[in-house]
């Protein structure tokens, strides 16, 4: 039943997922999020939200960007400081496959979260005002919870909007950079623009075949 899992796992997120960014970009942005007021990096580039008609294009901006060593990121000012949240989309054609656990990704999608459990299958849905909560409990679970991320460097924060409304970004960038400044939040951590995915069951393993018994004949 596990390994049935797993591979239904993979597919699913190799879809999610399927975008650009190589090994080195992948490594330079450990540290995926950053408040800063000056001295931006000369490799960043401002994502404005408005001058994008749906996602799939702001999408393929965004991926066009990683692939070429750009940083795309997305700015949000609240009073006196400027949060810069840097984003990012995976390079399958340059890093190969890898193996991504359904444990270590949150989902925001649109205005609202989604933790999706193996054991039980099960999927939990919160109100975006909960992200700083949520996002808490997972970067620290390290493991205790098998529903749970493992640890913050394999955790990704997935955020994705329906095809049009990109308008709904604004919001969620806006709520996560309120959690750094409220102190929800005292890590970084990396995200991911991508296409959502909707959640699904899995069919239940195939029955073993029925065991039938040998009767010995005697003379």
């Amino acid at each position: 039943m596990e390994r049935l899992l797993n591979k239904y796992l993979i597919t699913i997120l190799i879809i999610v997922f399927a975008g650009c960014k190589n090994k080195k970009q992948q490594e330079k942005n450990i540290n995926l999020t950053e408040k800063v007021v000056s001295n931006i990096e000369d490799n960043m580039v401002a994502l404005e939200f408005s001058e994008f008609d749906d996602y799939p294009n702001l999408l393929k901006r965004v991926a066009e960007l990683v692939c070429n060593d750009s940083v795309p990121v997305v700015k949000i000012r609240i009073n006196d400081t400027t949060y810069i949240h840097k984003v990012s989309t995976p390079c399958w054609d340059k890093i190969g496959d890898i193996l991504i656990k359904q444990k270590n990704v949150l989902i925001v999608h649109d205005d609202s979260i989604e933790k999706r459990f193996t054991n039980p299958w099960m999927r939990k849905k919160f109100g975006l005002s909960k992200l700083g909560s949520v996002l808490e409990k997972d970067l620290s679970n390290n493991g205790k919870d098998q529903n749970w991320s493992e640890s913050p460097a394999k955790h990704i924060l997935s955020i994705s909007v329906s095809d049009d409304s990109v308008n709904k970004l604004q919001p969620i960038f806006l709520e996560l950079s309120r959690d750094y400044e409220q102190n929800f939040l005292n890590s970084d951590m990396r995200i991911w623009l991508t296409y959502y995915t909707p959640y699904f069951v899995p069919p239940p393993p195939p029955k073993e075949p029925e065991k039938v018994e040998e009767i010995k004949l005697t003379e």
